[in-house]
């Protein structure tokens, strides 16, 4: 993709999703777009928020974000992004994304909507290393990968979720208007590092940090 062309992205909230899991992807696309502006370019993401019903969607914590659009109304995209595990409401995803199977759609998720849906059925995807025991129990046409931070299959991504979600973003700003364009705006985020997919949701630093006094003296 060029660097003036732009990207319309859905971000689904439902009642109690995760704040980062918003928040991270938002900034990302938003601090992205900034940086091709600031370029002289027309690139950059469209971003709507949609949710069961519109208006304010509380996460779990203070903050809640407001749904412009409602679900059953969502018109062509390239890209969603959805909460992970099924909650009020949550249920009321499941038939968007199946209706929207097809190549033209990208789509990221953690894995429940899209599994509950069919659309993973014999491939590979990510999920928080907490989850997966459950995910693989309740899945098992699912190859259900509880190492990797974020899996492309076809035109669903999944990812660890949380901070995974910033990862995830970034490697949709990789793909869209190249390493360069994404190396900066991490820098920009004051990213330690950019991970990519399928580095391991196990950090060694904080293992050891883990470990007590004797592996911080180490550091």
């Amino acid at each position: 993709m060029t660097p003036d062309c732009r990207r319309e992205v859905t971000l689904v909230v439902y009642r109690g999703f995760k704040t980062l899991e918003a928040t991270g992807p938002l900034s990302v696309l938003g601090y992205a777009s900034q940086h091709l502006q600031a370029a002289g370019h027309k690139g950059g993401y469209d971003v709507t928020i949609a949710a069961p019903r519109t208006g304010l969607t509380p996460s779990d914590t203070v903050m809640s974000l407001e749904a412009e659009v409602v679900l059953r109304d969502l018109g062509a995209c390239d890209t969603h992004r959805r909460g992970a595990r099924r909650r009020a409401g949550g249920g009321a995803l499941v038939s968007p994304i199946r209706a929207r199977n097809n190549p033209l759609c990208r789509a990221l998720h953690r894995i429940v909507f899209l599994a509950e849906a069919g659309l993973l059925d014999g491939q590979r995807a990510a999920t928080h290393w907490n989850y997966a025991a459950r995910m693989r129990l309740r899945f098992p046409d699912v190859t259900v990968d509880a190492d990797a931070i974020f899996v492309q299959a076809g035109s669903f991504w999944t990812s660890a979720g949380v901070t995974a979600a910033i990862d995830l973003a970034l490697a949709f700003v990789e793909q869209d208007y190249g390493r360069d364009s994404a190396l900066a705006l991490a820098r920009d985020m004051v990213m330690y590092l950019k991970c990519p997919g399928e580095q391991s949701q196990l950090s060694t630093l904080l293992t050891g940090q883990s470990a007590g006094a004797t592996a911080w003296a180490m550091c």
